[in-house]
């Protein structure tokens, strides 16, 4: 309790009473929603995302002698996808940063000149376009890699809070990847799904 007290002095004299009033005001406020909203959240299970993500592994699975990329593939939360493969395939991690499930590192932006052209038969990135300064660009090397035929997955954000900051740059819609995968791409989409909705709630 002591703390608290020692907290809400030292935010009066830094912000004033007023903003730290409102400040408490919106932390309840959020508080609040989110109690509320506790009986309307899902679990993952039926999510369109996860499901679609399924049916990507199970019809690389169903293959053998793939050559898998995984782009932003660095384990940052314990999980890696490299397992979900099997060891009938072959799957490289690449990422700009060094790490634990990383095999190739570099700039993503620059992917063909870090490996050959045509040479993977699957590339897939999981909540990595958000980070990549420049989307088309990365989308027009994994074409360059890509094998024809290929198949490649793109799992990213339509909503998020920020995170990864500085380099946190873009959100996508659904119809964003009708610009970024198109025949002038190289690419045609075969199936998209959004996962669960969430709500917005604006505090301005």
């Amino acid at each position: 309790m002591r703390t608290q007290l020692t907290q809400l002095r030292l935010s009066f004299a830094k912000r004033g009473i007023a903003a730290t009033i409102r400040a408490g005001l919106r932390a309840a406020y959020c508080d609040l929603l989110t109690a509320l909203s506790a009986p309307l959240r899902h679990s993952l299970h039926g999510d369109p995302f996860r499901a679609l993500f399924d049916e990507f592994v199970a019809e690389a699975n169903r293959a053998s002698g793939l050559r898998i990329l995984e782009i932003g593939a660095r384990n940052v939360s314990g999980h890696t996808n490299r397992y979900l493969f099997g060891s009938r395939h072959e799957y490289v991690g690449f990422d700009y940063h060094a790490g634990d499930n990383v095999d190739v590192v570099g700039d993503a932006h620059e992917l063909s000149r870090l490996v050959p052209a045509e040479s993977f038969d699957v590339v897939f990135t999981i909540a990595t376009f958000e980070h990549l300064l420049m989307p088309w660009q990365v989308v027009l090397e994994i074409a360059k890699v890509l094998k024809p035929g290929g198949r490649l997955f793109i799992a990213t954000h339509p909503a998020w809070p920020a995170h990864e900051r500085p380099w946190d740059f873009w959100r996508f819609s659904s119809e964003s990847f009708d610009a970024l995968l198109n025949r002038h791409t190289g690419f045609r989409i075969l199936k998209r799904a959004e996962g669960m909705p969430a709500a917005i709630l604006p505090l301005v």
